[in-house]
């Protein structure tokens, strides 16, 4: 999406009916859904809507979601669910909207760096690393990967997933699961970049202070084995908000396979508002 025009297209809203919005991981897309199901899509809004492509920075961004959103609802209660680096997004989110949110789901979360020794256990360590550093070093990285998926997503893929375990590296030899998540992973890299930067680097900095701003209740969902953002980041987290109600920890699962086990479960909260 580019301009300054927010466009909601046909999007279905009531008033009395919760309206669940989903903060994808970066790189990645809406699309995560779809490697959970397709069905899912229709009782979700991508939050991506609600940027205008006229952000230039991590701050612009939240901003955008922030006015998005309410103009968006207009007093209808909010849903927000968050993976991966995703939820770090809501998380920022959540803490600008306040009482407007009815829920915050946090799925694979990830907690500040500053909470915790977290680093060593994360597959992506070297991309937050070298986003810690010098901007040009950090542009230069995601340039290689931008040209590595326009070459080969294949290999970005199977880069992405080299030290996949459990639950993840079954799905990544399923045919299905890897050519859907090449497809989502291509359109990131080549159309989102942009905001992947300003995700990461706005991430690697200290924002603790957010989650002293976060008042509405929290269930987060992890996997055990996932050492893309590992367990003792939810188990840190729980420590941390004071809303924390439930963390969910599921034996032999990992970073996406949580995705496919919890994100139908943080959808039947929508099904008891409702009813």
């Amino acid at each position: 999406m580019c301009g300054n025009t927010r466009v909601f297209g046909s999007m279905d809203k009531d008033n009395n009916k919760p309206i669940s919005i989903y903060f994808h991981g970066y790189p990645g897309g809406f699309d995560d859904v779809v490697l959970v199901s397709d069905i899912l899509k229709d009782q979700l809004i991508s939050a991506d809507v609600f940027l205008t492509g006229a952000a230039l920075n991590h701050h612009d961004m939240i901003n955008e979601y922030v006015a998005g959103i309410g103009e968006y609802s207009k007093g209808a209660p909010v849903h927000l669910i968050g993976f991966s680096l995703g939820s770090f997004n809501a998380m920022c989110v959540a803490s600008k909207l306040g009482a407007e949110v009815c829920k915050l789901d946090l799925i694979s979360a990830v907690a500040p760096l500053q909470m915790g020794d977290f680093l060593p256990k994360m597959a992506g360590r070297s991309v937050f690393q070298v986003a810690q550093g010098q901007k040009w070093g950090f542009d230069l990285m995601v340039a290689g990967q931008v040209l590595l998926c326009r070459l080969s997503v294949n290999l970005f893929v199977k880069a992405l997933f080299s030290t996949a375990q459990s639950k993840d590296a079954e799905l990544i030899k399923n045919n299905e699961f890897r050519n859907s998540i090449s497809t989502m992973l291509k359109a990131a890299m080549l159309n989102d970049a942009q905001n992947y930067k300003y995700v990461v680097r706005a991430y690697v900095r200290d924002w603790e202070s957010v989650l002293d701003n976060i008042s509405v209740p929290v269930q987060l969902w992890h996997g055990k084995e996932d050492n893309w953002s590992p367990v003792e980041m939810a188990l840190e987290l729980s420590l941390q908000y004071r809303n924390v109600f439930e963390v969910n920890v599921f034996e032999g699962l990992s970073h996406f396979s949580t995705l496919q086990e919890a994100l139908p479960k943080c959808l039947k909260f929508k099904e008891t508002l409702e009813g």
